[in-house]
């Protein structure tokens, strides 16, 4: 079995022949945060926005929350967080208001999500055999969900709760909406007993969003961004986000190769 000894001398020796050259190494999180990067250009950026809404609670016809989207987004970067001595910001504009999407360095922005902006311009029809509103299909702009939980993780609506059956015929509450396999909406509340008119003025405004069939590219502005040298906390303006990004961080010391190798070979048979 190999001693401490020997293996210090086969872990200095493994360190004094690999490159001690800069190394490209990956930060995220809602924060991407390091210190040990050099000063020099990202080597790449991916941004995440996720949409929120306004309020709390459930949407409901008396709690209306409120889709946000934004039309611009600052990405920011920080040497400290809390007592910032360096400071760099790069603004991105987008084309149209957006929700949801990724967008990198080079200005590509994909976005698979839609919003009707008026429920009420739809066409809807009432069923009273099931006390629902059904809309016209709408299979040519969302996607049908795959199952029935995909219909929450994918929709949102201002003013009605998004609800995991994709039947609003077979449940027995209110004040909801979902999504049909055929790509219908279909609404139940019963305050209205079946009156269209008080329905479109109800669903006057009033966003609802969900995957679109096929994802929107958008072509933003590019974002060059630098490190600074050590400590480094990029993040973006909004409140829902994630930041992904590819760095060149310094080389580690001699004495750190040398202590990062130690364990892997002590005690080792194949080295004697």
């Amino acid at each position: 079995m190999i001693t401490i000894k020997t293996a210090y001398k086969y872990a200095m020796l493994r360190a004094l022949t690999e490159s001690s050259g800069a190394v490209v190494k990956t930060a995220s999180g809602d924060v991407a945060s390091f210190d040990d990067a050099i000063a020099a250009p990202l080597k790449s950026l991916i941004y995440t926005i996720f949409p929120s809404q306004s309020g709390s609670g459930i949407p409901s016809p008396t709690n209306i929350r409120i889709i946000n989207g934004i039309d611009t987004l600052d990405i920011v970067n920080k040497n400290h967080i809390f007592y910032p001595t360096q400071t760099q910001t790069k603004t991105v504009t987008f084309p149209e208001t957006v929700y949801r999407g990724e967008g990198d360095e080079s200005g590509k922005f994909t976005t698979g999500f839609g919003i009707v902006l008026d429920l009420s311009a739809l066409s809807w029809t009432y069923q009273s055999a099931n006390g629902r509103f059904v809309s016209s299909s709408i299979a040519s702009l969302v996607k049908a969900p795959q199952n029935n939980s995909t219909i929450v993780e994918n929709a949102l609506c201002e003013i009605y709760k998004v609800d995991i059956s994709n039947n609003t015929a077979s449940v027995s509450y209110d004040n909801i909406i979902a999504v049909s396999s055929a790509g219908n909406l279909q609404i139940r509340d019963t305050s209205l007993s079946g009156n269209l008119d008080a329905l479109a003025a109800r669903l006057s405004g009033k966003k609802f969003m969900y995957p679109l069939v096929t994802p929107e590219i958008l072509q933003v502005t590019p974002v060059s961004m630098n490190t600074f040298e050590g400590a480094n906390n990029i993040y973006t303006d909004t409140p829902v986000s994630l930041v992904s990004v590819e760095y060149i961080a310094k080389a580690a010391s001699k004495k750190d190769r040398i202590l990062s190798y130690l364990p892997l070979i002590y005690g080792r048979k194949e080295f004697l």
